[in-house]
């Protein structure tokens, strides 16, 4: 047997071997799986993510949080319009936010949170006050957590919820739990597990939260979970019905789940001071968002009954807000289509507007996104791919913004994901005094 033939037999059977293997490790998922998926989603990204190989290095090393990063061009002739605002112990890589304030703006507070690369966290919130100064900073990390898959500069601050005495509820994409933290960042409690998108209060003592596909409603100062509601069940309750479905894959004998099938992305309980526009509707019931769906719908928690549905008025919405006048209002992504739009859809005779158009303000973020509805019916939009938050008032002009900006040479912004209207006494009188 020549030498030759040896050599070419055994890189035969040391590759049939090494396929073989490979095909085992996939199949039962046995090491290394985790390790060699985790370099595959590394060098390829999540489906969504589109960031070199470089970017990705260079985030993950700490050089630069590239996976945090979009970019936005302010239009030359409104540069001078903007002034700069300090992001309190801003890491010395990034440049000033700036700050556009209109003498037509509504009296109150912006708290806006999102990425801002501090020195000792990269993910925050900060408080401004209608002249576009910082009177608060909140601190939020997972990096401390032992058994943390992704660092915080590969994941997104997405659910929030803050209240009067300055504590925060939060959750990150991508993220290991639910976390409460007091208004100087001290963690007074966490619950594990794969929390997403959003986090809002019942108006009460509780908030909702998605966790994996279950709408779960937790006690806010225990952590207790006091509900657990799944989609599943969602479904079954509502045999009439094939709102959940749709993107199953149809075989000869059953239908098979697709990937991402639904994508739960919001979840806003119906609040008293908002019901009296709604008689057809009761204080508690669940106004849901389903990305993938295209889908809004209300539902009954007790019964899980639809009782209000609606599809395609808009394209891989986020965030539909419920409010005093009896309309919905829901963030259109209208992704893939060059601007995003703010709706106002009447649940009655189902007539819909866009009462923010993405033409009139450079808007478009294809993925996240938030909106907040003001006392005086102006809305607060965040604009997360344009590291953007701007408020619209009821007359269509725009009275402030905050662009998170990192480079300015580069045209960079920091992703900013949620921002929300407060009046200026909605904290408690000393919620803040013991931090400083």
């Amino acid at each position: 047997m020549s030498k030759k033939f040896l050599i070419i037999a055994t890189v035969y059977l040391v590759s049939v071997f090494s396929f073989l293997s490979g095909m085992y490790v996939i199949m039962a998922r046995v090491w290394p799986y985790d390790h060699v998926m985790s370099v595959r989603s590394f060098l390829i990204g999540e489906r969504e993510e589109q960031k070199t190989v470089k970017e990705k290095i260079e985030n993950d090393l700490g050089l630069k949080p590239s996976r945090l990063l979009e970019n936005y061009v302010i239009a030359d002739s409104e540069q001078s319009s903007y002034q700069p605002v300090e992001i309190p112990d801003a890491n010395k890589r990034r440049d000033s936010g700036l700050v556009f304030i209109s003498d037509k703006i509504e009296s109150g507070l912006r708290f806006i949170y999102g990425a801002f690369d501090t020195e000792t966290a990269m993910h925050g919130a900060i408080l401004l006050d209608d002249k576009g100064s910082v009177v608060h900073q909140w601190k939020v990390t997972e990096d401390n957590e032992t058994n943390a898959e992704r660092k915080d500069t590969n994941k997104y601050l997405h659910g929030l919820e803050v209240f009067q005495d300055g504590s925060l509820i939060y959750s990150f994409d991508g993220g290991n739990g639910l976390y409460r933290i007091d208004a100087c960042g001290n963690r007074l409690w966490e619950i594990k597990g794969n929390f997403h998108h959003s986090v809002a209060s019942d108006g009460a003592s509780a908030v909702w939260a998605w966790r994996n596909h279950d709408m779960v409603k937790v006690d806010i100062n225990t952590s207790e979970i006091l509900r657990t509601l799944n989609i599943a069940a969602l479904d079954k309750a509502n045999p009439e019905l094939d709102l959940f479905g749709i993107r199953q894959k149809d075989g000869d004998s059953e239908s098979t789940w697709g990937h991402d099938p639904h994508h739960p992305n919001d979840l806003e309980p119906l609040l008293a001071e908002s019901a009296v526009g709604y008689p057809q509707f009761a204080v508690g019931d669940l106004l849901i968002s389903f990305r993938s769906l295209n889908l809004i719908t209300i539902v009954n928690p007790d019964n899980l009954r639809v009782k209000w549905w609606r599809v395609g008025q808009w394209r891989r919405q986020h965030d539909p807000d419920w409010n005093p006048d009896g309309k919905l209002y829901v963030y259109d992504n209208n992704m893939h289509r060059g601007n995003s739009n703010i709706i106002q859809i009447d649940p009655v005779t189902m007539e819909a507007n866009r009462v923010v158009k993405g033409d009139d303000f450079d808007f478009y973020s294809s993925h996240m996104g938030k909106m907040d509805i003001t006392p005086n019916q102006g809305i607060l939009v965040t604009s997360p791919k344009q590291g953007r938050v701007f408020e619209v008032s009821k007359e269509g002009e725009k009275t402030f913004e905050f662009i998170n900006q990192y480079n300015h040479d580069t045209n960079e912004v920091l992703v900013v994901t949620g921002a929300k209207f407060l009046p200026e006494d909605y904290f408690d009188k000393n919620s803040f005094l013991r931090c400083r």
